[in-house]
């Protein structure tokens, strides 16, 4: 069973949070997976994908390493459902807590070891999960067969090329077609800037066009290209607007409350919007916002729109 996409988690691209130590560690074990010679023969977006599993997996283990929680035998299914291509987030990362013939792990079961030891042992089982995964070229393989819709419109061998095309064509004319793109996201994100690709990309799948099948494949490319804004809604009549954004004071207030609901903004850097560090100077923000309302009224998980939809006197009269 495939989980519904509100059990995603969205994760912050910032990792300066992180101690200088787990920093360290992180440099070393993505050089020794940049340079694995499965990687190498990727697509450059394929490899950005594995690594930002990589380093996804890696963040989550070491939010469990730094309260003393380890488990000893991290495997890739600990991460992820059966017959998932993503990952879903697991907080106790054992197969104790649910119900299984085999013999739970014995508990101090054998020779005490330093923490570090230990800790240092499942990074390398989240490395080496990843890199079989490469071998397997599991995401291509989803790429190919990515959901119903897919399906539907009778993906088959004449569609390779297309996907094949979208993993490594030029995107250097796309660029100017970019589209504004707005995002419901269930759960608070560990931080409000620029997602990571892995775990935005089951978002971009989600609201790919049924005309455009190889559109998300090409939006994971060019994320570089937009900049994030976070929205929070809440009901709280207190508040002025019901929709508030990063950029404006009240916003940290909100997004505390327990019944705050989040949307992630792309914004494309040539739309030119100003900037969206302050109310003040961010254009078309009030467009954004009645764009971001048209949104929570529907059922579909996202919506995209283009600069002529969006309103291009509105960007060129508040700029």
């Amino acid at each position: 069973m495939i989980p519904a996409l509100y059990s995603r988690r969205v994760l912050s691209e910032v990792i300066s949070s992180q101690s200088e130590s787990f920093l360290t560690i992180l440099e070393t074990l993505s050089k020794r997976f940049l340079t694995a010679p499965g990687v190498i023969t990727l697509s450059p977006f394929e490899q950005d994908w594995y690594h930002s599993l990589l380093k996804d997996r890696l963040r989550r283990l070491d939010a469990l390493h730094r309260i003393g929680i380890t488990h000893g035998d991290i495997h890739d299914f600990h991460f992820r459902l059966l017959d998932d291509i993503y990952d879903t987030a697991l907080y106790d990362f054992s197969a104790s807590y649910t119900f299984s013939m085999k013999r739970p792990l014995w508990v101090c079961g054998g020779r005490p070891r330093p923490l570090d030891l230990i800790s240092e042992g499942e990074r390398e089982f989240v490395l080496r999960g990843v890199l079989e995964r490469v071998a397997l070229q599991d995401f291509r393989a989803h790429l190919l067969n990515f959901s119903c819709r897919a399906s539907i419109a009778g993906l088959d061998s004449q569609h390779i090329p297309s996907i094949h095309d979208a993993l490594w064509q030029s995107l250097d004319e796309e660029q100017q077609f970019l589209e504004l793109i707005i995002l419901k996201v269930r759960h608070r994100p560990d931080g409000f800037s620029m997602p990571t690709l892995n775990s935005i990309f089951p978002f971009l799948e989600a609201i790919c066009p049924n005309s455009d099948l190889c559109w998300h494949i090409r939006r994971g490319r060019l994320l570089c290209q937009y900049e994030s804004v976070w929205a929070v809604f809440s009901e709280d009549k207190a508040q002025p607007q019901p929709i508030t954004f990063g950029c404006e004071p009240q916003f940290e207030a909100i997004e505390e409350l327990e019944d705050s609901r989040f949307m992630l903004c792309l914004l494309p850097h040539s739309w030119d919007f100003g900037s969206l560090k302050t109310e003040a100077d961010f254009a078309g923000l009030e467009r954004l916002r009645d764009m971001c309302s048209s949104l929570l009224a529907a059922k579909r998980p996202g919506i995209i729109f283009s600069r002529a939809e969006f309103g291009e006197e509105i960007l060129s009269r508040e700029a």
